[in-house]
């Protein structure tokens, strides 16, 4: 990809594997679905000619409340393809959060699960512009569905062609420290999730990921739909609330090569007895972040399946891990070292370098996926 070439960050996630013949290979997997890359990109088309049908035009939002199943996949990528900006918003939404967000970014279409249409009813009447509702996973009175709106579609579609720094998808803050913030990412960032799967772990074509982060967290969808799509590789859902009990099926069902989670969750698997399964055995690689990991967890991880847990850092505004340790040679304690492509620095409040020990400062990341804005 050369500077200023126009691109489309769908065709940038799902082209490399379809050019390489894996349009067969499975992309996703969730319950007894098995979805291929080729199924994939043609709902993704079908969901984009729905998008174009609709009014949907470039750059216009699409603000997503949806569960982690396979049409999470094909309507983000479909937006893309047209050049619409997908929103993934937090499941754990109230009423007056989800109408910030559509308010805020001016959303032109709102996909929903049927259990999120009271909270929308709630405020709907309050928003001066509302935009287009499509229900996902079910037909509810009053409201377009997914299935009728992509019925008559062609699987065909050819993408919109964007400037690399035209926005290509948004995600909120959590706003732990004030109103949520949506964090604006460009087209041209997209490519940037293959480099910690591919150059730190060494996983590609073919290797499983599954991470119980929900997909609405960039942990989540910045590795498993950005990150392994770009690399060919095939994304377990799961689409419950996770718990210790629930992430050790999916594993002893799945086998994944990596599991991506949160240090509470290494936590409650080991404390429930869980992690000493064969199938953890199973799994190459395992990643954590989102949270501290103790010195503790890692070792009575390590202990029970045979391999350390990698921690990393990330971060809403930057999508991916941008520090991160390396197999075989993690530092407890440590988020790790820069990912390639990615710079990092440690400045005190004047703006000099950190460089002793212990001592507290500003980390600069300067990466590809850094967000252009808010």
């Amino acid at each position: 990809m050369s500077p200023g070439e126009l691109l489309n960050a769908a065709e940038v996630l799902l082209r490399p594997a379809l050019d390489a013949g894996l349009g067969d290979r499975p992309a996703i997997l969730s319950d007894d679905q098995v979805v291929t890359y080729a199924e994939l990109d043609a709902e993704a088309c079908r969901f984009g000619n729905a998008c174009v049908d609709l009014g949907i035009r470039a750059q216009d939002r699409v603000l997503m409340v949806l569960h982690d199943r396979p049409y999470f996949f094909s309507v983000y990528l479909g937006a893309m393809k047209v050049g619409a900006v997908p929103i993934a918003f937090t499941l754990r939404a109230s009423a007056h959060d989800l109408e910030f967000a559509i308010v805020d970014s001016g959303c032109r279409m709102l996909l929903i699960d049927r259990e999120y249409v009271p909270l929308y009813e709630q405020v709907a009447a309050g928003i001066d512009d509302p935009p287009q509702v499509i229900v996902c996973d079910a037909d509810v009175a009053g409201y377009a569905g997914l299935g009728s709106v992509m019925a008559a579609q062609s699987d065909a579609l050819e993408p919109r062609l964007m400037d690399p720094d035209a926005m290509a998808f948004w995600m909120y803050t959590s706003g732990t420290t004030g109103t949520p913030k949506g964090a604006v990412h460009r087209q041209s960032g997209v490519a940037a999730g293959k480099h910690f799967l591919a150059d730190v772990l060494g996983l590609g074509a073919g290797d499983r990921i599954f991470c119980s982060s929900k997909l609405f967290f960039a942990f989540s969808i910045g590795h498993c739909l950005f990150g392994a799509l770009r690399l060919g590789m095939t994304t377990i859902l799961f689409n419950g609330w996770p718990n210790a009990e629930a992430v050790a099926g999916v594993v002893d069902r799945y086998r994944p090569d990596a599991l991506f989670s949160v240090p509470t969750l290494y936590r409650s698997l080991l404390a429930e007895g869980l992690a000493d399964n064969e199938a953890f055995r199973s799994v190459r690689y395992f990643v954590a972040a989102g949270e501290k990991l103790s010195d503790v967890v890692f070792d009575r991880w390590r202990e029970a399946t045979g391999r350390p847990i990698t921690e990393g850092i990330g971060a809403t505004e930057n999508a991916f891990l941008f520090l991160a340790n390396r197999p075989g040679d993690e530092l407890v304690g440590s988020c790790g070292r820069p990912i390639p492509g990615t710079e990092v620095r440690l400045v005190a409040d004047d703006g000099t370098p950190v460089t002793d020990a212990d001592t507290p400062g500003v980390l600069w990341v300067q990466s590809p996926s850094v967000a252009a804005e808010y």
